[in-house]
């Protein structure tokens, strides 16, 4: 294997990439803090007992686990479990409701695959200690504000309640609840026969199997699936508790205008520690790349570190699996997205002094942003360069242009050129 290539499920972008990325994580943040979002930056390494003591599921087989000294420390494999540890450690200095956001990496061990990493960059917003469903769908309306504002193809939200399946196998008094929830994770991901054969392989009674799949399968109106559950007739408090709570989402859903969702109870997410409303979502005709943001209510999270029942539900734009839709559908040439495409070059060293100082001045006064080619240089060369990095404007400073206080600006697109004034420059911003 060659000395320089990346372990596999690992990504670098080229640099132009690079550059468009960071547009959609700046995107991401500014929304965020719109919204009233604090940010957070918990550390990418966690005491293991941490990470494990509420991965639950398929997770626990994924952590990057290592041995430092007498420490058993692991890399994190989401945002929320090292947020939750510090809420848990800083909630007497917090004012509750707190409105937390967090953009960062995080490191799974899983098999590198479409859409899926062992680097992943996310982007999460959580609300901890509030219990409203008008908290949740905010948090969709800010999702879709996001894909609206990058100019992205619809976003249709998957919405569930992990009480209303607790309830049904509460209910029929199922033993491997967890085990249940897992396989029903699964549903999108294994043919029918082989789903139904993973629940008979738990022993469970065929009447039940076929209550489940009916259950996962349904994929009619709002209204209609609200028909199926209430048709269960099923009376246990957690069962009903979760119908009434998905009944409500869907009213501030509307109230929120979000434009596309639906209900579908196949979704459970991953991990052990949702206790609600939980959620996915695709891209309208992109769905095989799987889900872009999900999320979900973990009530009981935080008050596994201390003593204080903290309630909590986040949502977590997947950055990397999006990126790498974007690439793939070479979405880019559509988006609407613009990048700082000034360059600024110094074609003599006399009066270099003065030069400087209006190079400085055009920045720092006039807020003019732009590319300081980091030499003196050729007219001949300066436009070269500026062709290949694909600048639409370039603007040279030379001898006389400094004597005067102006500037020679040439649009790289039309050919077109003329002499500036500095303060007529940065009046154009």
């Amino acid at each position: 294997m060659p000395k320089h290539q990346l372990p596999s499920g690992f990504i670098e972008y080229s640099l132009d990439e690079q550059v468009k990325f960071n547009h959609i994580l700046r995107t991401i943040q500014d929304e965020y803090e719109f919204a009233g979002f604090t940010p957070l930056e918990a550390a990418s390494i966690q005491y293991s007992e941490v990470l494990l003591a509420k991965a639950g599921g398929e997770m626990d087989k994924e952590i990057y686990r290592f041995q430092k000294g007498s420490r058993d420390l692991s890399l994190r494999f989401d945002l929320t479990v090292p947020m939750a540890r510090y809420i848990a450690e800083h909630h007497r200095d917090i004012a509750m409701p707190a409105k937390i956001y967090q953009i960062g990496k995080s490191w799974r061990a899983e098999k590198p695959q479409k859409g899926r990493y062992r680097e992943l960059y996310q982007a999460d917003i959580d609300i901890l200690g509030n219990n409203s469903r008008l908290a949740e769908a905010e948090m969709l309306s800010i999702i879709q504000n996001i894909f609206t504002i990058l100019d992205l193809p619809e976003i249709t939200f998957r919405i569930s309640n992990r009480k209303i399946l607790s309830g049904l196998l509460e209910e029929y008094k199922i033993q491997d609840q967890a085990g249940v929830l897992r396989i029903i994770d699964k549903y999108e991901k294994l043919s029918k026969t082989d789903w139904l054969q993973a629940l008979r392989d738990l022993q469970i009674e065929e009447k039940f199997i076929d209550t489940l799949y009916n259950f996962v399968s349904a994929k009619g109106e709002v209204q209609e699936v609200f028909n199926l559950l209430q048709d269960q007739n099923c009376q246990h408090p957690l069962y009903l508790d979760g119908l009434k709570e998905l009944q409500e989402l869907v009213q501030y859903l509307e109230l929120f205008e979000i434009r596309k969702y639906k209900i579908d109870l196949s979704i459970v997410r991953g991990q052990d520690y949702y206790t609600g409303t939980v959620f996915e979502s695709n891209l309208e005709g992109l769905e095989a790349y799987g889900s872009v943001c999900s999320g979900g209510r973990y009530d009981n999270l935080v008050g596994n570190y201390i003593d204080t029942p903290i309630t909590g539900f986040g949502a977590s734009i997947g950055v990397s699996r999006l990126f790498g839709i974007l690439r793939e559908e070479d979405w880019f040439k559509a988006m609407n997205y613009s990048e700082p495409k000034r360059v600024v070059f110094i074609l003599s060293e006399e009066n270099l002094p003065q030069t400087m100082q209006t190079i400085i001045e055009l920045r720092d006064e006039y807020g003019v942003a732009f590319d300081l080619y980091p030499e003196i240089v050729s007219f001949k060369k300066a436009l070269q360069y500026a062709n290949r990095k694909n600048y639409t404007e370039a603007i040279f400073f030379g001898s006389d242009e400094a004597k005067a206080g102006e500037v020679l600006v040439k649009n790289m697109q039309t050919g077109e050129q003329g002499i500036l004034l500095l303060e007529d420059l940065g009046e154009r911003e």
